[in-house]
C-alpha cells in the first residue's frame, strides 16, 4: 500500500496530533462535568431532605442541631448558646436521646 505524502500533510501532522490531544482533554472535562453535576444533584437531594426533616423537629432540637452541625460549635459552645443550666455533656446526651428515638 503506497501513500502519497505531501509537505502540507507532514505540516498538518503536528496540528492533527495537537487536535487529538486537545479533544481528549475536552472529553475528560466533559466526563468530569457530568460527574460534578451528578455529585451536585446528590448533594442537593441530601440538603433538601435534611431541611425538610429539620422543619419537623422541635425548635430546641433545631437550635442544637444548627449550632452543632451547621455552625460547627463544640458541645460546650452549644450549651452556652442554649443558656440555662445546660452543659456540653447534657446537650450532647439530649441530642443522642433525640436521635435514638427518631
Amino acid at each position: 500500500m503506497s501513500i502519497k505524502m505531501t509537505n502540507q500533510k507532514l505540516m498538518d501532522y503536528i496540528d492533527a496530533c495537537e487536535l487529538i490531544s486537545e479533544t481528549n482533554e475536552d472529553i475528560k472535562k466533559m466526563s468530569r462535568i457530568l460527574y460534578l453535576k451528578e455529585q451536585r444533584q446528590q448533594a442537593l437531594k441530601i440538603k433538601v431532605e435534611v431541611e425538610q426533616w429539620m422543619n419537623t423537629v422541635p425548635v430546641r432540637m433545631q437550635r442544637i442541631i444548627r449550632f452543632k452541625f451547621f455552625e460547627k460549635l463544640s458541645w460546650e459552645q452549644v450549651a452556652a448558646k442554649m443558656r440555662g443550666k445546660a452543659t456540653g455533656d447534657s446537650v450532647r446526651m439530649e441530642f443522642k436521646r433525640f436521635m435514638k428515638e427518631n
